[in-house]
């Protein structure tokens, strides 16, 4: 019956989604090299929020795999029999309600890209996507050795998916990095996204990321350079900007948690058709979040996140819960987003029902009410990664 439930409702959503979704959540490739399901990674309210052994996982460089699985000699050349590669595929289409329109903007695809990642060598690992939309080309190489329980991350990276500097390396689910946010619903769970966290959409960011991990936390310093508007291909114009990331991570009795404060300044700059140089705008950014993770009736994953643009002054604060209501088949997210500013215009109540067809695939449905306005939008987007 529950198959039966599942082939159903798979089969409405895709018809729902025919002609209807921000960068990768889930990475089949690394469950070849591991040879470990997908929810050893990922917490029990499903993508994209990393358990303890999934961010220990990524903290390593991706470099994790079953033995089985490697060729050489373990120690000038250890590397997967097999190259690890992945498909992405995502749909959706924004629906808006307002007092005196109905608008729709199809995204079909959204995005569809390929990804190849792993295991390059001994504490060396490296994540590559190309495609369309958002993931024009996302680029990280992964330097990782291990010193005891701790982790030394070094990563040259760039990306062009407007996800910035937090590309380097980031753990937690707040919205910190865009691509690994609870939901596509970022306008009721985020507030790093009311203060324009991420830059504007288009932002290409190349940077050296400097990490240390522990399992009760990690420190992330990365320099780095960040362009909008290019128009000669992958050309970066600007002088060094900075990314500052420190969180704690402590679990407790099956509760993991943690808390952390993040701070980014610096300048977008252009490059013009003539190649010359465009001075863009200057960001100034201080964001505090925090994210539960555990069963507390049902597995959820709890998180609170506070951002202040001080250029812009925009700011807010966001809560949201991520519940899984039906183990592997359906979860629910609830949140508020608060706008600090004085217009308050950003402030929106929302919810999000995803249903997970397969571990691998996922149709949902984010919808929120803006406070202000009384305008209502909801975005069908379906997912899949094989």
């Amino acid at each position: 019956m529950r198959n039966q439930l599942k082939i159903v409702l798979g089969s409405l959503g895709m018809v729902a989604m025919l002609g209807l979704t921000s960068t990768v959540q889930g990475v089949p490739a690394f469950a070849r090299q591991t040879g470990l399901d997908c929810n050893s990674c990922h917490a029990s309210p499903g993508y994209p929020t990393l358990n303890t052994f999934g961010q220990a996982f990524k903290a390593g460089g991706y470099t994790q795999a079953n033995e089985d699985n490697l060729m050489g000699d373990g120690e000038a050349l250890s590397i997967p029999k097999t190259f690890n590669m992945s498909m992405v595929m995502k749909m959706n289409t924004e629906l808006g309600i307002t007092k005196t329109a109905f608008t729709n903007q199809l995204q079909f695809p959204d995005e569809i890209a390929f990804l190849a990642g792993g295991r390059v060598g001994k504490n060396i690992g490296f994540l590559v996507e190309s495609g369309n939309g958002p993931s024009l080309g996302n680029f990280k190489l992964v330097f990782a050795p291990e010193l005891g329980p701790v982790r030394l991350g070094i990563v040259p990276f760039y990306t062009s998916g407007g996800i910035g500097a937090a590309y380097a390396f980031e753990t937690l689910s707040t919205s910190n990095a865009e691509n690994i946010r609870l939901t596509e619903g970022k306008a009721f769970t985020s507030a790093q996204q009311l203060a324009e966290w991420g830059g504007p959409a288009g932002d290409s960011t190349s940077g050296l990321g400097i990490y240390v991990w522990h399992p009760m936390g990690f420190i992330n310093y990365t320099p780095f350079v960040s362009s909008n508007g290019i128009e000669n291909g992958p050309q970066i114009a600007s002088s060094f900007a900075n990314y500052f990331r420190a969180a704690i991570t402590p679990s407790f009795g099956g509760i993991d948690m943690a808390i952390g404060a993040t701070y980014k300044m610096g300048q977008s700059d252009a490059i013009g058709a003539d190649t010359q140089v465009i001075t863009g705008g200057k960001f100034n950014y201080l964001a505090v979040d925090a994210q539960v993770m555990g069963n507390f009736g049902l597995p959820m994953a709890i998180v609170i996140t506070y951002a202040n643009n001080m250029d812009t002054s925009a700011s807010g604060v966001a809560v949201a819960v991520d519940a899984q209501v039906l183990p592997d088949l359906i979860a629910v997210t609830l949140g508020y987003r608060h706008d600090l500013t004085a217009n308050g215009t950003g402030s929106n109540g929302g919810i999000g029902i995803k249903y997970q067809i397969t571990r691998n695939m996922r149709f949902a449905v984010d919808g929120w009410y803006n406070i202000a306005s009384g305008d209502i939008t909801l975005i069908p987007n379906f997912f899949g990664a094989f």
